[in-house]
C-alpha cells in the first residue's frame, strides 16, 4: 500500500471514529464537515445514510422527459427529483451564466427561457452531468449535490429571484419573438 492510499484509509477510519458516537443525523456531520464527495458517502457505508445525504450520490435513473422539458432523477426507495428544463437552464452553474454585468455589478440575468428544452444529458465522472439545452448553452456542470437542492430547498427561492430580477430589468421569460419583413 503506497503512502497516499495510507493517510486516505487513517483519515477515514479518523472520520468513523468521529461520527459514530454522535447522536446527530449523518448529514448534518456531512455537511458540516463539508464531507461531500460522493466516494466519501460510500466509503462511510457502514453508517446509517440518510435521505439528504443519499442525494450526494449518483441517481440510480436519470430520465430526459423532452415533451414536459423536465429532467427526472430516480434514487432508491423510488424517490424522485423532477426538475423543468427551464429551471435548470436560468440556474447553470456556468461561468457564462453566471458572469458579473460591468455596470451594474450583478449576476446576468438570462431572460426567455420559458420555452428550453433539453436535448441530451450527458455524465461527468461520477459526480455530475452536463446538460445540452436546445438553446446550444452546455457549459455548466450540474453536480449530484447541486441538482439535489434545485429539486428540494433551492428550487422556489431560485425560481423567485430569477423572477425577480427579470422584473427588475424589464426582461421576460417569453423568448423575442421575430419579426418578419413585409
Amino acid at each position: 500500500m503506497n503512502t497516499r492510499q495510507g493517510s486516505c484509509k487513517r483519515v477515514l477510519s479518523n472520520i468513523q471514529q468521529l461520527v459514530l458516537p454522535l447522536s446527530e443525523p449523518v448529514e448534518s456531520y456531512l455537511s458540516a464537515n463539508l464531507i461531500t464527495t460522493p466516494r466519501t458517502v460510500r466509503e462511510l457505508g457502514n453508517l446509517s445514510v440518510t435521505n439528504s445525504a443519499k442525494y450526494l450520490l449518483p441517481p440510480t435513473n436519470i430520465r430526459l422527459l423532452k415533451k414536459e422539458k423536465r429532467l427526472e432523477l430516480e434514487y432508491d426507495g423510488d424517490e424522485k427529483i423532477s426538475l423543468s428544463a427551464e429551471l435548470l437552464r436560468v440556474c447553470s452553474p456556468s461561468a457564462d451564466t453566471r458572469r458579473l454585468i460591468p455596470q451594474s455589478g450583478r449576476e446576468r440575468v438570462v431572460p426567455g427561457r420559458r420555452h428550453v428544452g433539453i436535448m441530451s444529458v450527458e455524465h461527468v465522472g461520477n459526480y455530475a452531468i452536463r446538460i445540452h439545452f436546445d438553446d446550444l448553452h452546455s457549459s455548466g456542470i450540474f453536480t449530484w449535490e447541486y441538482l439535489a437542492h434545485l429539486g428540494g430547498p433551492g428550487r422556489w427561492p431560485a425560481m423567485r429571484t430569477y423572477l425577480r430580477r427579470l422584473k427588475q430589468m424589464g426582461l421576460s421569460r417569453d423568448p423575442k419573438t421575430r419579426q418578419t419583413a413585409g
